[in-house]
Formats: structure tokens, sequence, C-alpha cells
């Protein structure tokens, strides 16, 4: 399916949204220059997040998503906080490599003057998308599987014999270097 930039903004606000509740945000919804916007906090930070479906939009609305957090940021006792306010900037779009679009958008970046700023374009609509372009603010996948909390010796062992070194063997080299840190004349 096939979506104009507005569309796809609007999708991305919303991935956006979903991706931060889900990693305990509080999330609130308001309107900045004719676009909606989200406030989100958690116990370490509090950002403002627009998308725009133009990078010439983004960088316009810059501005207006700055003095949001400011007067968010007023009315709040931060405490430690107060060095973790951030603003967001996503546009689905890509500027075009000669655009002088590109310089403003990677100097934003850097821009840490009162507050971090996250500029990203080319942001697709998909949740995957919004969550690598969100990664700064989310906690990191746990994994799962038992053979990353297995001990890395015992799971050599095993590849040693898979790969056909005799049981004995594979352990007399593991034993010996757990020991002696050394698997000299073992094979």
């Amino acid at each position: 399916m096939s979506q104009n930039g507005e569309e796809a903004a609007i999708e991305i606000l919303e991935f956006a949204r979903k991706t931060l509740q889900s990693s305990g945000f509080v999330t609130e919804s308001t309107e900045v220059g004719g676009r909606e916007a989200l406030l989100a906090e958690n116990p370490y930070c509090l950002l403002a997040l627009v998308v725009t479906p133009t990078t010439a939009e983004l960088l316009a609305m810059e501005p207006s998503i700055v003095n949001l957090v400011r007067t968010k940021a007023r009315g709040m006792d931060l405490g430690a906080k107060q060095w973790d306010l951030y603003v967001v900037l996503l546009s689905s779009s890509n500027p075009a490599a000669e655009s002088s679009d590109l310089d403003r958008i990677f100097g934003l970046n850097y821009d840490t003057h009162r507050f971090r700023r996250i500029a990203r374009v080319g942001v697709k609509a998909t949740s995957q998308a919004v969550r690598q372009a969100l990664s700064p603010f989310l906690e990191p996948m746990r994994l799962d599987n038992s053979r990353l909390s297995m001990d890395p010796l015992a799971a050599l062992t095993d590849a040693l014999v898979n790969r056909g070194i005799a049981p004995g063997t594979a352990s007399q080299a593991i034993e010996s270097y757990r020991e002696e840190r050394r698997i000299d004349g073992i094979f």
C-alpha cells in the first residue's frame, strides 16, 4: 500500500506512542504549530516528539518543539531529569543528497543547547523502524535464550564433540584451560 507523507507521519506518530508506552513512558498528546506532538516521560527523561512528512517542515517545527519542552519542564520538579530533556524530530522523507537540509539536520543532532535533539529522516511507517529511531530511549531487548546464559566453555565442549573430538579429549582440553589457561599437548 502506497502512503503519502502525511499518512506516513500519522502512522509513525502512532507507532511512536505505542513504542514509548510499552517501554514505560507516560504519553500525552498536544498540538504544536497545527501538528500533533507527543510529550513522553519516564523516571529518567522527558521528551517531546513530532513527526513531519517533509524535512523542511521538520526543520521549521524544531523551535516550536523546543518551546514545548521548555514550557512543560518549567512547571515540573525535574530533579536529576533536568539533564535529560529531549526534542525528537522524525520525518518520513529523505532530503536530496545535495540538499542544504542535510547539514541543518545533521547540526540538530549536535545542538545540545538547553536540550538534546534527535532528528531522524527517512523513517519508515513500521514498528521496527520507529523502534530503531527511538532506540536511545528504550531499554535494550532482553534475549531469553538458554544458549546465551550457558557457560561458554561448556558450549565449546559440546561444539568440539560435534566436530568429531572424542568427549573425553574435549573435556580434558576444557578442564586444562580452566585450570592452567593452556591446552598444549591435548590434541
